[in-house]
């Protein structure tokens, strides 16, 4: 248990692949985990959180992105990404706050 404690990665914002760096992809999260020190474990691995989301992100079509259940796609695979840098399943819930093709 323990309490939930949220936090925020604003503005992650990668090429969409295939189009030759036309179009971009702009996507915000709240990660939602609980544990001790989630906050200052996820603070500690942020460069290297927002590395591997931005490198998820960036595999990304637009056709993968124009599918249905494109964004819980996406919320897996951060998730599980995230945990796997944090090296214990600490992320609970993610929330695509922002998700925009531009």
């Amino acid at each position: 248990g323990g309490a939930k404690e949220t936090v925020v990665m604003n503005k992650l914002l990668v090429n969409v692949a295939g189009t030759m760096g036309a179009r971009y992809l702009l996507v915000s999260v709240s990660i939602v985990g609980t544990g001790p020190n989630f906050k200052e474990k996820m603070d500690a691995r942020d460069a290297q959180l927002r590395d591997m989301a931005c490198g998820a992100l960036a595999t990304k079509t637009l056709a993968d992105l124009e599918k249905p259940g494109a964004r819980n796609l996406i919320r897996s695979e951060l998730i599980s990404g995230f945990n796997n840098i944090l090296g214990d399943p600490l992320v609970q819930e993610m929330y695509l706050t922002e998700f925009a093709i531009q």
